[in-house]
């Protein structure tokens, strides 16, 4: 703990030193004054050193949005993307997950899914709604 520490302490200096646009993408090593390897450890304090507080902003309303589209889903499709969301959340606090494209793939997968869940609601909650009558239609496509 000690190692991430340090890191985030000089990250937070990297910050202070240029809060309002950062340094620009993948420069956190370069700005904290860390060894090439290094990263931020933080998804919250890489964003703050790289990206300032606007970028910062801009990160917070993706967040919001991708929140707030899980949110409005339902059924399975909601406990999926959530359960997803969660997890993504809880890694951010541990790495830097901002420039991974997993990241971007996975908040891509759920606005388009909360896109479809607008447009298609119906076709949507047959497919995910856990019920049981679904299987029954399904096992005939299935067998045909």
């Amino acid at each position: 703990m000690n190692e991430r520490l340090n890191i985030w302490v000089a990250g937070w200096h990297a910050f202070t030193q240029s809060p309002w646009w950062g340094y620009g993408a993948g420069s956190f090593t370069t700005a904290a004054g860390l060894a090439p390897g290094d990263t931020a450890h933080n998804t919250v304090m890489a964003v703050l050193v790289t990206g300032g507080l606007a970028g910062a902003a801009i990160f917070s309303a993706i967040l919001v949005c991708v929140g707030v589209t899980v949110a409005r889903m339902s059924g399975l499709l909601r406990i999926a993307f959530g359960t997803v969301l969660v997890v993504w959340f809880i890694t951010s606090m541990v790495g830097s997950v901002e420039e991974n494209r997993t990241t971007w793939l996975l908040f891509g997968m759920m606005a388009v899914a909360g896109r479809m869940e607008v447009e298609h609601r119906f076709a949507m909650r047959e497919v995910f709604s856990g019920w049981e009558r679904n299987e029954s239609r399904i096992g005939a496509y299935a067998r045909a």
